[in-house]
């Protein structure tokens, strides 16, 4: 029989490939054997402590038909303990990891898939009394287990709410951005646009589409979203009104012929003037 002295320095060695390899064969292969009988058969120099106590991520994936093995061996002896259950369903498993794929993977009674809104608040609210306790918070989620409820908040909500507190805000980073961006930057220009803007949107537009973002670098000041809302609520509901293609502005940068240098210039250009000019109706109230 081995000695702790004579196989301690085993122990420490790390499995290699080929040894999960041929050990993951042998059992596989053995199932009825002990693991001192796998060791012989396989000439490892391991004992039965090390293969089955070595980290999980060094062990082989799991099979499907390992999946189906213990899903039938579960499904017949739920009271089982999980040593008994590896035993059983003969897997060259330990309990722990036959206990870990049937929770996170196998049992048909957890829930999976994205958290809601409002498991995510119950997560934090149980969390700010509870702390760590992820299997007393998980048995108000039904359905998710402890290490789910573990992972989403170690993995999203606690940035989530550290990137909160530092601003001292209970809003997202999304809903901040866009106030700073839309309201607050002090490099933002806000008001009404002017002939001129509105003249070079339409101009960059034809030749750019819906490009906001390029467009908003010729227009100091004014964000890509504002012009965007300028475009669909003002601009472009103006010339179809007065019977302007939109799409079919000519570009002053290729344009010859009828059309001139500046913009307001040429009988293309005029009618994109006169569809800002104010109508008869307009110009008579000015004058009450």
């Amino acid at each position: 029989m081995e000695t702790p002295q004579q196989t301690s320095g085993l122990e420490t060695r790390p499995w290699t490939k080929e040894e999960d390899q041929k050990l993951f064969e042998c059992k596989s292969k053995n199932r009825h054997l002990s693991w001192p009988e796998i060791a012989m058969l396989t000439e490892l120099e391991r004992s039965r402590k090390s293969m089955m106590a070595r980290p999980e991520e060094q062990r082989p994936r799991w099979t499907e038909e390992e999946d189906r093995m213990l899903f039938e061996c579960k499904g017949r002896n739920l009271d089982l303990p999980w040593p008994d259950i590896a035993e059983l369903a003969g897997l060259s498993r330990s309990g722990k990891s036959c206990r870990d794929r049937w929770k996170n993977h196998l049992d048909p009674n957890v829930k999976r898939g994205n958290f809601s809104q409002e498991e995510d608040e119950t997560i934090i609210r149980l969390h700010s009394s509870h702390e760590n306790s992820w299997a007393f918070i998980a048995t108000h989620l039904p359905g998710r287990t402890d290490n789910a409820v573990k992972n989403r908040w170690n993995n999203h909500l606690k940035n989530k709410l550290i990137g909160r507190k530092l601003a001292g805000l209970s809003r997202s980073g999304k809903s901040c951005r866009e106030r700073w961006k839309n309201h607050l930057d002090s490099n933002v220009k806000r008001g009404n646009f002017s002939q001129e803007e509105d003249e070079t949107i339409i101009r960059l537009h034809s030749s750019h589409g819906n490009s906001w973002a390029f467009i908003a670098t010729h227009l100091p000041g004014r964000t890509d979203n504002a012009l965007k809302n300028r475009w669909n609520h003002h601009l472009k509901n103006k010339l179809i009104g007065r019977g302007i293609d939109h799409q079919n502005i000519p570009d002053p940068q290729s344009s010859t012929g009828d059309y001139f240098e500046p913009w307001i210039s040429g009988p293309v250009s005029a009618s994109v003037e006169n569809a800002f000019m104010p109508t008869e109706q307009v110009t008579r109230n000015w004058s009450t």
